[in-house]
């Protein structure tokens, strides 16, 4: 029975140490796979993580490039736009002067002829003195109406004398025209200003007001036009209808104002509700170095 029983001991030994190698050898198995899975694993997410930023970068350097066209069209849309208002102003300019230099010279010879054959002797009967009295009213209204046209292109006021005596021209003709009283009120020196930034304030007033008698109803308007150092205010106030703010940039006009502030660095804002009125206030930079050139221009 010792014997039997030693030898049981001993077979149960031998199981016991071949399930122990059995299991080492599975753990071995299972430890080299999860291993190996481990490394294909990682090489996986090496690889993804590595086409991820490879295709990042790509995305990124489309969307730079994207954006530097986006840029550069908006810049040179920008620039077409400048260079279109200063073409329509040169254009401008040059009709006004043919205007009042061709067509209003050749009107006022034609009145004095008109006049000298009024008073020959020979004639001087009724029928012919009327007739010529009629041609010279057609002649003046026609001086007028040319006379007109040129101011309302460019007046030669704002080049020979300045902002002030064109902004108070133009005042006073809308209000003959609409029927609207504008209050002008105009402080610091406006003398020096260079041309674009005489320009620019002129067609603003211009433009706000052609906006205040086509759309305001207004009963009256203020023009405020104030310069304190380097800087410039122009504000324009109606006691109109008002207007919806979140449709403020369906109008040309408001473009066209912004387009020319932002040429020359300067900025605007409109308050305005429905039945209130609208302000609007515009602010323009003059540097330094552009006063003094003006200064120059105009001394010489």
């Amino acid at each position: 029975m010792l014997a039997i029983a030693g030898e049981v001991e001993r077979i149960n030994n031998a199981n016991l140490e071949d399930q122990r190698a059995e299991v080492a050898q599975r753990e071995r198995e299972l430890r080299q796979y999860l291993d190996g899975l481990l490394w294909r694993s990682l090489a996986l997410g090496l690889f993804a993580a590595l086409a991820a930023v490879i295709r990042i970068l790509i995305l990124e350097r489309r969307s730079e490039r994207q954006r530097e066209r986006t840029e550069r069209a908006e810049g040179e849309l920008r620039r077409l736009s400048h260079q279109l208002v200063r073409a329509q102003e040169d254009e401008r300019r040059r009709l006004s002067r043919e205007l009042h230099d061709e067509i209003g010279q050749t009107l006022t010879a034609l009145r004095i002829e008109l006049h000298r054959a009024e008073r020959a002797p020979a004639l001087s009967a009724p029928t012919f003195v009327a007739a010529v009295a009629e041609c010279r009213r057609l002649i003046d209204q026609v001086t007028h109406a040319a006379r007109d046209l040129a101011m309302g292109l460019r007046p030669n006021m704002l080049d020979d004398l300045g902002l002030e005596p064109a902004l108070s021209w133009h005042t006073q003709d809308f209000s003959r025209r609409y029927k609207v009283p504008v209050d002008l009120s105009v402080s610091g020196d406006l003398q020096e200003l260079p041309e674009p930034h005489r320009t620019c304030l002129y067609r603003v007033v211009q433009e706000a007001l052609t906006n205040c008698a086509r759309h305001a109803r207004a009963t009256r308007v203020s023009v405020i036009v104030e310069r304190k150092g380097d800087r410039i205010s122009l504000s324009v106030l109606d006691d109109g209808v008002g207007m919806d703010l979140r449709r403020q940039h369906e109008g040309l006009g408001l473009i066209g104002i912004e387009e020319r502030l932002r040429e020359l660095g300067g900025t605007m804002a409109i308050r305005s509700a429905p039945g209130e009125g609208t302000v609007l206030v515009m602010w323009l930079p003059v540097p330094a170095g552009q006063r003094e050139a003006a200064g120059a221009h105009s001394g010489c």
